[in-house]
C-alpha cells in the first residue's frame, strides 16, 4: 500500500479504531472490554528479519485477566495493508507470524513462553481508495471475513 496510507494507519489511535472494528466482528463486547488499548505497544519491525517481513503494523495489546486459569496475557495483531490481494500473501504473512512467535518465546515477550500471546494476522485490502479523516479505520467496516488465528483476504 502507498506509504502515505501506512503512515496514516501507523498511529496508535487509528490502529486501535481499526482493531476494534475487526475484533468486534468475532468477539463479544465483554472480551473487547478486556483489551487495554491505553497500554498497546508496537512490536519492533526488527524482530523479524527484513527478508521475511510482511506485516505493516504489529501491535501488542494487554488482556485484563478474567479468571484464574492460564490464559494469554496479550493479543498481538499483525496487519498487512494491500492495494490488491496477492496469492502468496497468506504464506508470507503466516511465515512472518511464525517468526514473531519464535521471537516472543526467545525474548520472553508479551507473556511468552509460559502464557503465549494470541497472535492474529489480518490483511486489509482496500483497493484504490484509502479512508481519510480522523476516524479513518471505521471506514473498514466491510471487513467481515476476518477471524482469529487466520489470515484472511478482505475485498
Amino acid at each position: 500500500m502507498e506509504r502515505t496510507a501506512l503512515d496514516r494507519f501507523a498511529h496508535a489511535d487509528l490502529i486501535e479504531d481499526l482493531l476494534r472494528v475487526l475484533l468486534a466482528k468475532r468477539y463479544p463486547r465483554a472480551w473487547l472490554n478486556r483489551l487495554d488499548f491505553k497500554s498497546m505497544v508496537r512490536v519492533p519491525d526488527a524482530w523479524v528479519a527484513p527478508r521475511w517481513r510482511c506485516a505493516d503494523v504489529v501491535s501488542s495489546i494487554p488482556l485484563v485477566p478474567d479468571g484464574p486459569e492460564p490464559q494469554p496475557t496479550h493479543t498481538v495483531v499483525a496487519v498487512r495493508f494491500a492495494a490488491v490481494g496477492a496469492p502468496e500473501m497468506h504464506e508470507r504473512l503466516s511465515r512472518h507470524v511464525a517468526l514473531l512467535e519464535r521471537e516472543f518465546d526467545r525474548r520472553g515477550a508479551f507473556g511468552a513462553p509460559a502464557h503465549p500471546p494470541l497472535v492474529t494476522a489480518v490483511v486489509v485490502v482496500e483497493g484504490r481508495s484509502v479512508p481519510k479523516g480522523p476516524r479513518a479505520a471505521s471506514a473498514t467496516r466491510r471487513v467481515v471475513r476476518w477471524r482469529p488465528g487466520a489470515v484472511r483476504f478482505v475485498r
